[in-house]
This record gives structure tokens, sequence and C-alpha cells, in this order.
């Protein structure tokens, strides 16, 4: 006697006396009678206390990874510095708001850099240097983060709410701050 949805009986559990599983198979000798020894009722694959722990879960996860990202972006962003050859020329703090702020920074000799400071960040909107590395760089937005323009010699970096603080725990133990570590870079360290 072949059995109606015998197939189906492993993933989607039917109610009724034949619901029962021995050794991990369908019990197609119990014909509708009393409980094999040894046998165990299918329990329904999902049910809707498992649904709510899925989505507690899921939320869990999500409202977790929106806090790490919320702590990143913005909270201590406030000024952007920027150095010529090395040396500290100005500080800018960003704008609050929707304002923007277009700064020039003359680098000597006919050079120079045009900044674009928003409350987002700072980028380099244009420069007469002959690679653009600079411009094409795009916005920075966190402390710590730099442009660097080689051939003008120009590093506009964005620091945090307090001045000098270190680039990472190793940098803290060597008493680097974020201007000394940039100027190895441009080639003022004197190593």
């Amino acid at each position: 006697m072949k059995k109606k949805n015998a197939g189906l009986r492993f993933f989607l559990p039917l109610r009724g006396d034949n619901d029962y599983r021995t050794d991990g198979i369908t019990n197609p000798e119990s014909g509708g009678g009393p409980k094999p020894k040894g046998a165990w009722r299918m329990k329904a694959p999902f049910r809707i206390g498992d649904l709510l722990v899925y989505v507690f879960i899921l939320l869990l996860t999500a409202g977790s990874f929106a806090g790490l990202y919320r702590m990143g972006v913005g909270k201590d962003v406030r000024r952007v510095t920027v150095e010529v050859g090395g040396k500290l020329i100005a500080t800018y703090d960003l704008p609050k708001g929707n304002k923007e702020r277009e700064v020039r920074v003359d680098a000597g000799n006919g050079c120079y850099n045009l900044l674009k400071l928003t409350s987002s960040g700072v980028s380099v909107e244009e420069a007469n240097c002959p690679d653009q590395l600079c411009v094409k760089w795009g916005r920075i937005s966190k402390p710590g983060q730099s442009i660097v323009c080689l051939p003008h010699k120009v590093v506009i970096s964005i620091v945090g709410n307090r001045e000098g603080e270190p680039l990472d725990d190793i940098a803290s133990i060597l008493g680097w701050n974020h201007g000394t570590a940039v100027g190895m870079m441009v080639g003022n360290s004197g190593w």
C-alpha cells in the first residue's frame, strides 16, 4: 500500500498517528495503530517562539553594528590641521550643519591646494601639482586620517578633541604625535 505524501514526511511533518520516527526514518509499518516502541513524535521544525528568538537576535546584531558605526563617525572630528614643509601653518574648525568653507593653501613658488571643509570632513578640490593624487584622494572624516600632497609638501590632517593625541598605542609609547609621524612620511624627521 502506497502512502500519500510519503516523500514529504521527512521535511514537512503531518499531524496524525503516523507521524512517528524511529532510527531517523518515517515508520510506514505503524498503519495508524499505537505508537511503536522506541519511536518519538516529530516536532514542527519552526514555531512562533523560534521566530521571536530569531527576530530578537537579528535586532540585537543590527543594533550592535549601528552602535559601533555611530561610535566611530563624527564624534571626535573637530579640527583640520594644515602643514607645509613639516611646519604647522593653520588649524581650521570644521563648519557645523550644512555649511561649507573653501580655504586656499599657498605652498610657495606659485603652488597651491584648494581645500573644501564641510561638517563631515575635508577634501582637496583643486591643486596645481602634476600628479593630482591629493585631489583624487577624496574626503577624509576621521581623526588620524591625512591627505598628503608630496610635490607641494602639504599635509592636511584631521585631529580629535585633544591637541597632539597619539595615532595608536605604539605611537604613544614612542612619544610620537600625529605631526611627528606625518613629518617622517614627508621627509622632515632627521632620521
